[in-house]
């Protein structure tokens, strides 16, 4: 389907890169001390990620992908929900 020549593929695969920096972030952030893994921040890079990484699996039909970062989105929703 498409919109104006922009599909949910291609939106799908931007997403995922989006979403591949925000989760290398995330881990730079806190491999190198510079927020908590308890963190708002961090939790929020994870959960940010993990919905664009699934969703540009999900657009390429890789469902072990999909499934492992919906499972990731829903432990940072749930750590968010603990310590937010």
């Amino acid at each position: 389907m498409t919109l104006d020549g922009v599909t949910f593929a291609g939106v799908a695969a931007v997403l995922g890169w989006i979403g591949t920096f925000m989760l290398l972030l995330a881990y730079w952030l806190v491999s190198n001390d510079r927020v908590s893994g308890h963190s708002v921040p961090y939790q929020a890079l994870n959960i940010g990620g993990s919905v664009g990484l699934g969703l540009a699996a999900v657009a390429g039909r890789v469902w072990s992908a999909a499934t492992l970062n919906t499972i990731w989105a829903l432990i940072g929703v749930a750590v968010l929900v603990r310590v937010g």
